[in-house]
């Protein structure tokens, strides 16, 4: 997710455009580079193991009665 600025991601094969709000998912094995535009970028980058995360669905959460304040 890009945090601040913009530049040009690279996946495989592909380039495009990103700037602040921008969000990329990219497969494991995919070819990537990412580099940042005159003014610079900040991002996060989170990593997984591919189907590491197969356990989790929709219906881990629970559903509650009660409410934040601010709803």
């Amino acid at each position: 997710m890009v945090i601040k600025g913009s530049g040009v991601f690279y996946a495989d094969g592909e380039e495009f455009g990103v700037q602040e709000g921008s969000l990329i998912r990219v497969e494991p094995e995919a070819e990537r580079a990412i580099a940042a535009g005159g003014q610079g970028m900040t991002y996060i980058c989170i990593q997984t193991a591919k189907g590491s995360l197969k356990q989790y669905t929709m219906t881990d959460g629970k559903l509650s009665d009660s409410k934040a304040s601010w709803i």
